[in-house]
């Protein structure tokens, strides 16, 4: 197992993840219908969230590590750590945001 090739498709899964679970919260936020469709999955929204979180991570953990991808560089493994952290980050503020913004109306 090519480990250097592990830890770089889970920064790209870990991106993945983050998109996807800020988009589904505000979403789901935004759709009452959504939200009870999400709800109706798992018995509640978040729960459904988080599996689908852990689904979307495994698939493109699985997806990443299986394109043929060329020589992985230290400065490219630091970069894509570093915009995995960018991009926590911006989901995080994103949905603080919102709900800041939901609780001040």
């Amino acid at each position: 197992m090519n480990t250097i090739k592990v830890i770089y498709s889970s920064v790209l899964a870990t991106i993945a993840a983050s998109i996807f679970v800020t988009a589904i919260t505000v979403a789901a936020e935004l759709s009452p219908a959504l939200k009870n469709i999400l709800a109706g999955l798992a018995g509640h929204h978040w729960l459904t969230k988080s599996i689908g979180v852990l689904v979307v991570y495994a698939a493109s953990l699985t997806l990443f590590y299986l394109l043929p991808l060329k020589q992985i560089s230290p400065t490219a493994l630091r970069r894509s750590l570093f915009l995995a952290t960018v991009f926590v980050w911006i989901g995080f503020a994103i949905i603080l945001l919102f709900f800041v913004q939901h609780f001040l109306q």
